[in-house]
C-alpha cells in the first residue's frame, strides 16, 4: 500500500472508532493534498456532521489500486525497453569477441561483398525498427481526446 492509502485508511479507522473529523485529521497529520475531490467530502462530513468513514475507504481502495497499476505499467515498460537495448547490442558484441578471439570476422567482411551488404541492411533494418517503435511509443504516451458517442445516444 502506498502512503496516500495507508493514511486514509487509519484516518477510516479512526472515524469508525468515534473520533471527530478535525481530531482525526490532526491524529493522522493531515489528510493528502493531491486530490480534491477528497477535500470537499472531508469539507461537507466537517460542516455536516455526517459519517464518512465508508466512503474514506472508497478513497483509499482507489488510491491503492491506482498507484498499483502504475507499479505495473512502470514493471511493464522496462522489460522491453532493457529486451530491446539487448537486442541491439548483442549483434556488435558477437563481432567484438569473435574478433577478439581470433577469427578474422572484419577482415572476411571486409573481403566479401556479400558479407558487407548483409552487415548494411542488418544495420539499416536495426535502426528502421528503432526509429518506427520509438514513433510508435512516442504516439501511444501522448494523451488523446476521443469523441465517444455511440448509436443509441444520435437516436
Amino acid at each position: 500500500m502506498n502512503s496516500d492509502s495507508i493514511t486514509l485508511t487509519k484516518f477510516s479507522g479512526l472515524l469508525r472508532s468515534g473520533v471527530a473529523v478535525p481530531k482525526a485529521i490532526q491524529i493522522i497529520g493531515g489528510i493528502p493534498t493531491n486530490n480534491p475531490g477528497l477535500q470537499y467530502l472531508l469539507e461537507v462530513a466537517i460542516q455536516s456532521g455526517a459519517g464518512v468513514a465508508a466512503e474514506i475507504d472508497v478513497v483509499a481502495d482507489l488510491c491503492y489500486q491506482r498507484d498499483s497499476s502504475l507499479e505495473r505499467i512502470k514493471v511493464a515498460y522496462a522489460g522491453p525497453k532493457s529486451s530491446s537495448r539487448l537486442v541491439i547490442w548483442l549483434p556488435v558484441l558477437t563481432m567484438l569477441i569473435a574478433q577478439l578471439s581470433g577469427f578474422e570476422l572484419l577482415g572476411a567482411i571486409i573481403q566479401r561483398p556479400a558479407l558487407a551488404l548483409s552487415v548494411l541492411l542488418g544495420i539499416a533494418l536495426l535502426l528502421a525498427a528503432k526509429i518506427v517503435s520509438s514513433k510508435l511509443i512516442a504516439a501511444l504516451l501522448q494523451p488523446r481526446v476521443t469523441l465517444d458517442i455511440s448509436l443509441w445516444q444520435l437516436l
